[in-house]
């Protein structure tokens, strides 16, 4: 340290009085001089500024980001299977069994409206959870209704009561839907978008066995237990 200067940037009080601005100090005889000249007259000055640069970063800490949403796939098919999409073959016996977990699934399932534009055309439903999100694709509507004597059962254990008076026939495929009780689904997408409450397929299984004999499609009704109703015709 010995023949060091200390160069004064403003009129800092020192032990000696205020050493002007743009002065240098004398060169040091000794480690300890250099020492005191530098503790007196930087450290002042320095620590009040340390302190107030700690107390702004404190205050003005940004908020941590929120973990990002984690995306998953799945296919519903014509029968109503659930299956993650990569999953091969797609069958019964590799579709998603669990009853709790197919309640909870479709509960949340609602349109992918507004649609991300990176799925918009091939994942017309959406099924969050928490910091998840779950995009469907379904080959007709996302729901499947089987029949249970008089209701029809859909999801795991969900249920609604069957009212033939309701049924819609699509002119484009044939196929027969039944609507679904309030509250059972968000609305869905695309060629049921305009329809409240929202429809679910019914089983080609119920068809053939309760409903096929009853079907009129020229006159647009059906007879089921010795009564005719009207037939609803969509898209």
């Amino acid at each position: 340290m010995r023949g060091c200067q200390l160069i004064i940037a403003s009129g800092w009080p020192c032990a000696t009085g205020r050493v002007p601005a743009g002065r240098w100090l004398p060169a040091a005889t000794n480690n300890r001089s250099i020492t005191r000249a530098s503790l007196t007259c930087v450290l002042p000055t320095l620590l009040p500024a340390a302190s107030a640069a700690l107390a702004l970063r404190r205050h003005s800490t940004t908020p941590p980001q929120r973990p990002p949403v984690r995306e998953y796939f799945y296919v519903i098919d014509v029968h109503g299977q659930l299956f993650l999409q990569e999953t091969e073959p797609k069958n019964l016996t590799s579709c998603f069994k669990d009853r709790r977990f197919l309640d909870f699934f479709f509960q949340r399932l609602r349109a992918n409206v507004p649609a991300d534009p990176h799925y918009a055309r091939s994942y017309e439903y959406v099924s969050p959870c928490g910091r998840e999100m779950n995009y469907v694709q379904a080959a007709d509507a996302p729901v499947r209704a089987a029949g249970q004597q008089h209701l029809l059962v859909f999801a795991g254990t969900m249920t609604c009561g069957f009212d033939p008076s309701r049924v819609h026939v699509s002119r484009s495929s044939g196929r027969l839907y039944h609507p679904l009780p309030d509250g059972a689904l968000l609305p869905t997408a695309t060629l049921y978008a305009a329809i409240h409450p929202p429809l679910g397929l019914i089983k080609s299984s119920l068809v053939l066995s309760r409903l096929a004999d009853g079907l009129d499609m020229d006159s647009g009704t059906l007879v089921l237990d010795g009564n005719t109703y009207p037939l609803h015709w969509i898209p």
